[in-house]
C-alpha cells in the first residue's frame, strides 16, 4: 500500500457568521421530512426528522424550483440575526451563482447530523459531487444560520454516464484553454463591476505566468480615486494564515510545541484558563476563547487597540465559551493569543516578526497592518451597505466598523501581487514546509472581502473593498472554469472568517502527544497479513486488534470504520485521504484514540483516519494500519526475517555499518537510491508489495537486459495501473548495500521510486526518526 496524504477538509461558509460545530454522533436515519424532488428515476432521500433536516429538505426543493421559491425559503428559514449580517439580496446572488454552476441538484445521502446541523452529500446535473452542511441556531426556533459547501472527488469506480438519474460527473461545458479561463474571468468581473457589485482587483496566474491582472471601481468614493492592481486592500481574516505560518516556523525551530499550554507564553491571561489551553487548540478553534466582536468591541475606544498586548488586555476577562478541547467554535480571540505566543517565543514584536519572517522572504513589499491614522498611499477604503442593524441599500464608509489596526486575527492590508507571492512562497517551501497544492482561503467583514485560491499550479487572488460575497462569488464561479480547464479541484476550500486555516494539519504533523516505553524497550512478534507484517495492538485498553505496519503511510494510523464504531471512538474532524498522485481523494472521519499499546509500549493522545479497509489490502483482513508517524519518538526495528518488532530509546550512530540518512518531507522515509548510477528519490515503503519500483520514465534511461513486460496490476487507495518489469543490467545501491542485477519494476502513477516488501523482507530495518537515520542489516 502506498503512502497516505492527509489534510483536514474545510469548506466555504455561505453565512456571514459561524455556528458552533460539534462532532456529530452517528444516528439511524429517521422518518422522512418533507422531501426534495429527485432527478427522474432517483429515489427520494429521507432527511432527519428535526429542524435541521426540515431546513435541508426545503432548501433542495427551493433550489431546484428557481428564484421565487428560493427567496421564499430564505425569508421563512434563515434566522433573523443571520439575515441582518448578510442580506437577502446577497444570499440570492450566491444562490444564482451556485445554480449557474451546478444546475439542478439531487441529495444522495445523509453523512451525519445533530440537533443543530445536518450534512448531506449531493450531486449537480452539470457535474460533481459536493457535501453541504446546514447549520442552525442551538436554541429554539433553530433558524438556519448558514450553509457550508465542499466539493468532493468522484466516487471511485463510479460510471461516467448518467446512470444516477441524469446527474453527470463531467464538468459543465466544453474544455477550456488557459486563455479562455482568463477571458471568462475578466468578462464576469466586468459584468459585476458594471452592476456595482464588485470593486477591487483580481489576479489569475498559472505557475509563473500571470494570465490576468485587472482593477475595477473606486478605492475612494469620496475623492473618486480608482482602484489599481497595486492598491492595498483589507484582507479580513486572511491574516490568520500569516499567524499560522509564524507558529509553524517557531515550532519547526524548536521555540515552541503545539501541545504547550499557553500559560508558558501569555502571563497576562488568567492562569486557570491558560493552563488548560494548548497552542494547537487555539489553531483549531477548540480553546473556548470567545470571539471579541460584539457589544464590548462596538463600545470600545478602538484607538487604544494598537498592539497585541492591548488586545490581550481587551479579551482577558471574557469568560470561556466552553471547556478547552471539548468543542470547536470560531474565535478571533484565539488568534490574538497566538500573536502573544509568537511574541514570547520569538522575543520580537508580532508585527516585526511577520514582516521579517513572512513578508520579506516572500517578497511582499506592500503588505502590513496599518493603523487608521497612518499616512499610507494607495489604500482602498471599505464600503458597506450595512448600517449595523441590517442594510439601508446604499454604500457607506465602513471604517468605523473595523479595528483601528490589523491584528494576528485579521485586518491587515495587501495587494493581489503580494498574495500571489505568498502563494508561490507556500508552494516552494520558502516560508517553511511546502504547502498543499489545493487550497482556498477567504476573509470578510463589512466593506471587506478577500480570497486566495491555489489549485495545482493555478493561483487566483480576488480583493474587494465591498461587503461579502463580492470576492467569494468570483472564486466560486472561477472554480467551474478551472475544472473545465482540467484542474483537479478535490482539495479543501477554506473560509478563514468562518473556520480557521489553523485547523488544517498535514499528515507528518500527526503524532502521539506522548510515547511511553518500558525500561529496556519493548519487543513483540510480527505475523504476515499477505505481504504486510502485522502486530497485536490494544486500543483504549480493549482488544487485541491486528494492525499492519506500513512505513509508506504518513500519520499515526488508519483504523477500520467498523472497529472505530465498535469502540465508540469520538469523531474530531474530517480528512481527505489518497495517494501521492492527488487523484480521487476521499473523505474520511478523523477519530481520537486515548492510547494505543504495542506490548509494553504505549502511545498516548493520537488521532487516526477511519474508513473501510476491505479491498484495499490484499491478503488477510486487518483492523488497522500503523503509519510511520506513530514511531516519531522511538527507535523502531522491523526484523522481517525474525518476524519481530522492537521499540526502544536511543539512536543510531551516524557512522555505523549499514546506516544511512533518510528524508521525511512527505511524512515517510525516503532515500536516494542509485540505479545503474542514476539517482532516484525513493520511498522506503514496507506497505508496497513490490521490490524496486521506479517511475515509468526511467525505463528509457537505464541499461536493461530485456524490454520491460507487463507482470501484473497494482492498486492503491485511488489508482489501478499496470506494472512492467525487466532485469537491470547493472546494480542498485541503497547506502552501503548493493544489489546485483535485480529485477526492477516500472509504474506510471508515482514520480518517485519505491523499495517495497519484496526487498525489505530479507532485512532487519531500523529507523531513528529523531536523527533521520536508518539501517539495513542483512539476515544471516
Amino acid at each position: 500500500m502506498r503512502r497516505t496524504a492527509l489534510f483536514l477538509a474545510l469548506a466555504l461558509f455561505l453565512a456571514a457568521a459561524p455556528a458552533s460545530k460539534r462532532a456529530p454522533a452517528p444516528k439511524p436515519v429517521p422518518k422522512p421530512a418533507p422531501e426534495s424532488k429527485p432527478a427522474p428515476g432517483a429515489k427520494a432521500l429521507e432527511f432527519p426528522n428535526n429542524e435541521a433536516g426540515r431546513h435541508a429538505a426545503a432548501w433542495f426543493e427551493a433550489f431546484n424550483q428557481g428564484d421565487e421559491a428560493m427567496r421564499k425559503f430564505l425569508q421563512a428559514h434563515v434566522a433573523p440575526a443571520a439575515l441582518a449580517r448578510r442580506t437577502l439580496q446577497d444570499r440570492m446572488d450566491i444562490y444564482r451563482d451556485m445554480k449557474d454552476e451546478r444546475g439542478r441538484v439531487m441529495p444522495l445521502s445523509i453523512e451525519s447530523f445533530t440537533e443543530s446541523s445536518v450534512k448531506a452529500i449531493a450531486r449537480g446535473e452539470r457535474g460533481g459531487r459536493f457535501a453541504i452542511t446546514f447549520r442552525c441556531e442551538d436554541d429554539a426556533p433553530h433558524g438556519l444560520l448558514g450553509l457550508q459547501v465542499e466539493d468532493l472527488p468522484p466516487e471511485e469506480g463510479a460510471p461516467e454516464g448518467n446512470e444516477d438519474g441524469g446527474y453527470s460527473r463531467a464538468p459543465a461545458g466544453p474544455v477550456m484553454k488557459d486563455a479562455q479561463v482568463a477571458t471568462a474571468l475578466r468578462a464576469y468581473v466586468d459584468s459585476l463591476a458594471r452592476a456595482d457589485a464588485f470593486s477591487g482587483a483580481i489576479l489569475l496566474a498559472k505557475g509563473d505566468r500571470v494570465l490576468e491582472r485587472s482593477a475595477y471601481g473606486l478605492a475612494s468614493r469620496r475623492y473618486g480615486t480608482p482602484n489599481r492592481f497595486d492598491t492595498k486592500f483589507n484582507l479580513g481574516s486572511i491574516n490568520k494564515a500569516f499567524t499560522k505560518v509564524a507558529i509553524e516556523q517557531l515550532a519547526a525551530r524548536g521555540k515552541l510545541s503545539l501541545d504547550d499550554t499557553i500559560d508558558k507564553y501569555v502571563p497576562d491571561y488568567p492562569r486557570d484558563e491558560a493552563s488548560k489551553i494548548t497552542i494547537r487548540m487555539l489553531l483549531d478553534h477548540r480553546s473556548g476563547v470567545p470571539d471579541f466582536f460584539g457589544p464590548k468591541f462596538q463600545n470600545a475606544d478602538r484607538t487604544q487597540l494598537r498592539s497585541v498586548s492591548d488586545w490581550v488586555q481587551f479579551i482577558r476577562d471574557m469568560p470561556l465559551r466552553f471547556e478547552p478541547g471539548t468543542r470547536e467554535e470560531y474565535s478571533n480571540g484565539g488568534y490574538i493569543l497566538l500573536g502573544a505566543v509568537i511574541e514570547k517565543a520569538s522575543g520580537m514584536d508580532y508585527y516585526d516578526y511577520v514582516r521579517r519572517n513572512i513578508y520579506e522572504p516572500a517578497g511582499m513589499k506592500d503588505t502590513d497592518s496599518y493603523q487608521q491614522d497612518d499616512p499610507v498611499r494607495n489604500l482602498a477604503e471599505g464600503y458597506t451597505k450595512s448600517s449595523g442593524r441590517g442594510t439601508d441599500g446604499r454604500w457607506r464608509d465602513a471604517a468605523l466598523m473595523h479595528p483601528w489596526r490589523g491584528s494576528p486575527a485579521g485586518g491587515g492590508y495587501s495587494t493581489v501581487d503580494d498574495l500571489y507571492r505568498f502563494a508561490q512562497a507556500l508552494r516552494s517551501g520558502t516560508l517553511g514546509a511546502r504547502g498543499e497544492a489545493g487550497m482556498a482561503i477567504a476573509g470578510g467583514s463589512p466593506g471587506t472581502n478577500a480570497m486566495l485560491m491555489m489549485q495545482g499550479d493555478w493561483t487566483l487572488v480576488v480583493l474587494s473593498n465591498l461587503d461579502p460575497p463580492a470576492a467569494e462569488r468570483v472564486g466560486t464561479r472561477s472554480g467551474a472554469w478551472l475544472r473545465r480547464a482540467g484542474v483537479p479541484m478535490g482539495g479543501a476550500t477554506h473560509r478563514i472568517s468562518a473556520r480557521p486555516l489553523g485547523a488544517e494539519r498535514s499528515a507528518r504533523e500527526e503524532k502521539p502527544a506522548s510515547t511511553i516505553l518500558p525500561d529496556g524497550g519493548a519487543a513483540v512478534p510480527m505475523t504476515w497479513a499477505g505481504h504486510l507484517a502485522s502486530v497485536s495492538v490494544m486500543l483504549n485498553g480493549q482488544g487485541p486488534f491486528r494492525f499492519a505496519i506500513d512505513t509508506g503511510a504518513a500519520g499515526c494510523a488508519r483504523i477500520d470504520a467498523a472497529v472505530a464504531r465498535k469502540l465508540g471512538l469520538p469523531v474530531v474532524g474530517e480528512a481527505r485521504v489518497g495517494d501521492p498522485s492527488g487523484k480521487n481523494m476521499k473523505s474520511a472521519e478523523i477519530v481520537s484514540i486515548d492510547s494505543l499499546a504495542i506490548g509494553g509500549a504505549r502511545f498516548v493522545g493520537l488521532t487516526a483516519t477511519a474508513g473501510d479497509l476491505a479491498g484495499h489490502l490484499p491478503g488477510e483482513a486487518v483492523d488497522g494500519i500503523l503509519g510511520f508517524g506513530l514511531f516519531d519518538d522511538c527507535l523502531l526495528t522491523l526484523d522481517f526475517p525474525a518476524l519481530r518488532m522492537t521499540l526502544a530509546e536511543g539512536s543510531l550512530p551516524a557512522d555505523g555499518a549499514g546506516v544511512l540518512t533518510y528524508r521525511d518531507e512527505r511524512g515517510i522515509p525516503s532515500v536516494t537510491m542509485r540505479v545503474a548510477g542514476v539517482s532516484v528519490d525513493t520511498d522506503v515503503d514496507a506497505g508496497a508489495m513490490g521490490g524496486f519500483s521506479l517511475p515509468e520514465s526511467f525505463a528509457a534511461k537505464l541499461p536493461l537486459a530485456e524490454p520491460p513486460r507487463v507482470v501484473g496490476h497494482a492498486r492503491t487507495v485511488s489508482n489501478e495501473f499496470e506494472i512492467k518489469a525487466a532485469r537491470l543490467d547493472g546494480d542498485v545501491a541503497v547506502g552501503g548495500t548493493t544489489f546485483a542485477k535485480p529485477m526492477v519494476e516500472f509504474q506510471p502513477v508515482f514520480d518517485v521510486g519505491n523499495i517495497g516488501a519484496r526487498v525489505l523482507r530479507d532485512f532487519a530495518v531500523t529507523f531513528d526518526p529523531k536523527n533521520h537515520r536508518m539501517r539495513l542489516a542483512r539476515s544471516a
